[in-house]
């Protein structure tokens, strides 16, 4: 008797054999280099592909219960505390971990590879569209290799895989394409000479520009130059000068062996000048000997003149008598 095929299964059969094809070749290729490896692997994680979720082989004993005790507070408090107890899940996470160094041995390289194969057909399956479906058939070493390094956990389905091999095999048509070959080198010739052509332009224009940055640049140089000198000059001079100034006092100093008899030909120039200053005239004399009585008589009797004091009058007088002599 000749049984139906189903087409979903025979579909999930072929995606998986391809699977498990491709990840042997990817196991075998990036297990010769630690770094390498080490690169793979962490995509292998990332895409969720070494961990499965299994049957825990951990059975939790079913509780019991007798009805005939239901009654009994203190059976039902038991009862809630066996309900309440943590009980083992029926399932469990189990991460698998890939020796290296065993995939020599051909039965190891083969389990793991179904394994990688089954997470990978899992995760692709089920697709809508029939030609994402024939895309997956399509995956070969590359195009796992570029999902794998590009796609994380939440990406890598079979939509997003199916419209990776799309463009790849679109820009494999691209390159390989002799017309569009064609137009690329006849694009990089006229380019070439374009680039030449803009290059010998852009030369002469910049060796013009830096003729006359240096001739400008020569000018503020040279002005720089002039201020410059010329602050320098005004320094020096104002320094000699300084400097003779500081020679004649050294040398006024210097010229004066006795200091004390020096200072006192000072003071008595000073006084000189101050008898010269104030000395009056016999006239002169005679008037404020003539006030003089005057205030004193006022002074005896304790008079004002019109509210006038013997200091202010003697004062007054001798400001009169000075200006006088002006």
């Amino acid at each position: 008797m000749q049984h139906d095929i189903n087409p979903a299964e025979a579909y999930e059969n072929a995606c998986f054999t391809l699977s498990q094809y491709l990840f042997a070749a990817v196991l075998q290729r990036d297990s010769q280099d630690p770094e390498s490896w080490k690169r793979r692997i962490k995509t292998f994680e990332v895409n969720g592909l070494l961990s499965f979720l299994v049957e825990s082989p951990v059975k939790a004993r079913p509780i019991e219960v007798d009805e005939s005790r239901l009654e009994d507070p203190r059976y039902r408090r038991h009862l809630v505390r066996k309900l309440r107890a943590p009980r083992p899940g029926k399932h469990m996470s189990v991460h698998v971990v890939i020796d290296r160094g065993r995939l020599t041995e051909p039965q190891y390289l083969a389990d793991m590879s179904k394994l990688l194969a089954y997470r990978w057909t899992v995760k692709m399956l089920p697709v809508e569209s029939p030609l994402d479906k024939i895309l997956l058939l399509k995956q070969d070493v590359g195009t796992l290799t570029r999902a794998l390094d590009t796609m994380q956990m939440h990406q890598s389905d079979g939509k997003s895989v199916a419209g990776l091999i799309m463009r790849m095999l679109a820009d494999d048509l691209v390159d390989n394409n002799e017309t569009m070959k064609a137009v690329i080198a006849r694009m990089e010739s006229e380019f070439a000479v374009m680039r030449a052509e803009f290059s010998a332009s852009i030369r002469a224009t910049t060796e013009e520009i830096l003729a006359e940055a240096k001739v400008r640049f020569a000018e503020i140089v040279a002005q720089a130059n002039a201020t410059a000198d010329r602050h320098i000059e005004e320094i020096k001079k104002e320094a000699a000068e300084s400097q003779a100034r500081t020679d004649q006092v050294l040398a006024e100093c210097a010229a004066d062996a006795d200091p004390e008899e020096s200072w006192r030909k000072a003071m008595e120039e000073a006084e000189r000048k101050r008898k010269e200053a104030n000395r009056l005239s016999p006239r002169t004399r005679l008037f404020l000997i003539g006030a003089g009585i005057v205030v004193s008589t006022l002074a005896a009797f304790h008079l004002d003149v019109d509210g006038v004091t013997a200091v202010e009058a003697i004062d007054g007088l001798i400001e009169y008598v000075r200006a006088r002599q002006k």
